[in-house]
């Protein structure tokens, strides 16, 4: 169960973060590396970060991988 939540807090503060750049999927994926399909199911919940992508999201938005799982506030 608490797998869950994380993927879904995860989601929501991926979009958040998104929106506070002005960002959409295709510039993050140019940026970071991931591929757009990734980030849509990120976005979607469907899918949780490899552990390499969700260092290179902390790092892209400055963000712990604690603040990008929900575990803290950014």
């Amino acid at each position: 169960m608490e797998c869950i939540y994380m993927i879904t807090q995860f989601a929501q503060t991926l979009r958040e973060l998104m929106d506070e750049c002005q960002i959409n999927a295709a510039t993050l994926s140019r940026e970071t590396g991931i591929s757009t399909a990734a980030i849509y199911l990120y976005l979607a919940g469907k899918r949780e970060p490899r552990l390499t992508y969700l260092c290179l999201l902390a790092e892209y938005f400055d963000v712990s991988m604690d603040v990008l799982t929900g575990k803290s506030h950014y």
